[in-house]
């Protein structure tokens, strides 16, 4: 029985772990960014650093670096977090990019995003017809 017990306990221990939410989260606009306006990133923490930096990386290469501005504090996202923001405004290429942020040990990288000329409307009115087209009646 206290093989079981302690079976049962380490599985309990190992989902809760596994649940945790991450230390660093890196949020982002995933449709797209134009390349001539602003580009920023919000890096969310919940660790006790005060300071840290991020990349841009183009194919898991390093095209800019910075500093990570700490943001006011807030609430509307949860309480017991720190954000910060990530301005590369600065990248002026097109391609598809990812943004890590470092703070203390902690590392996380955002998901792709794409960076383009006229991308606010060329992308979603792209979206928009292929859904309109796909939704339309016909006999």
């Amino acid at each position: 029985m206290k093989r079981w017990f302690g079976v049962a306990a380490s599985l309990l221990a190992f989902a809760s772990a596994a649940g945790a939410a991450p230390s660093v989260l890196v949020h982002v606009n995933q449709v797209t960014l134009e390349r001539l306006g602003p580009k920023a990133a919000i890096v969310e923490y919940s660790g006790s650093q005060s300071a840290g930096s991020f990349v841009v990386l183009k194919e898991g290469e390093t095209v800019q670096s910075g500093s990570l501005v700490a943001l006011p504090e807030f609430t509307e996202w949860g309480g017991g977090r720190k954000y910060f923001r990530a301005d590369f405004s600065a990248l002026a290429t097109n391609g598809r990019y990812q943004i890590a942020a470092t703070l203390g040990a902690d590392r996380a990288t955002s998901a792709a995003f794409s960076v383009a000329d006229r991308a606010t409307f060329a992308t979603p009115a792209a979206a928009l017809l292929d859904y309109f087209k796909a939704n339309r009646h016909t006999q």
